[in-house]
């Protein structure tokens, strides 16, 4: 017999979407999605330097999933910097970085300002990564190993 309301009998469907509502308000208190549809994937396990919070969607198994590091923010007399470090499931990886530089309020200084900025943080990061992949085939050479094509020692 359908459930008595004050207007009448309630529909049976009406009664089966409140149920649903009711489960998905459950599982949404465990953590689990409520879109109706359960994620099948295994969860992956996230490196020690992850968040392993919201912003790492690899660790839902989702396929073009990232484990992400917690923001570095860092305020300086000129701006403020963040940094975050970036895997994606497959294994590439890459640091997402974000400065903001207080610039001249004259247009031709603060045009100027932003591109010798924009050259300094080129040559840094070059020059920092070109420094590391020496480092690496000098240890490499002392190893015995091979040299990259077009590389000498």
């Amino acid at each position: 017999m359908p459930h008595r309301t004050e207007d009448g009998f309630a529909e049976p469907r009406v009664i089966g979407m409140l149920r649903r509502a009711v489960e998905m308000a459950k599982l949404a208190v465990k953590g689990e999605p409520v879109n109706g549809r359960r994620w099948r994937r295994p969860k992956r396990e996230c490196p020690p330097w992850c968040a392993q919070n919201h912003t790492c969607t690899a660790r839902s198994g989702y396929p073009s999933g990232e484990h992400r590091s917690p923001i570095t923010t860092r305020t300086h007399r000129w701006g403020r910097s963040t940094a975050t470090r970036v895997q994606h499931v497959e294994g590439r990886a890459w640091l997402s970085s974000n400065i903001s530089v207080e610039l001249s309020s004259d247009p031709l200084l603060a045009a100027a300002q932003a591109g010798f900025v924009h050259l300094a943080v080129e040559h840094a990061v070059s020059a920092t990564l070109g420094e590391l992949e020496e480092a690496a085939i000098r240890v490499a050479c002392v190893a015995g190993a091979a040299l990259p094509p077009g590389r000498s020692a």
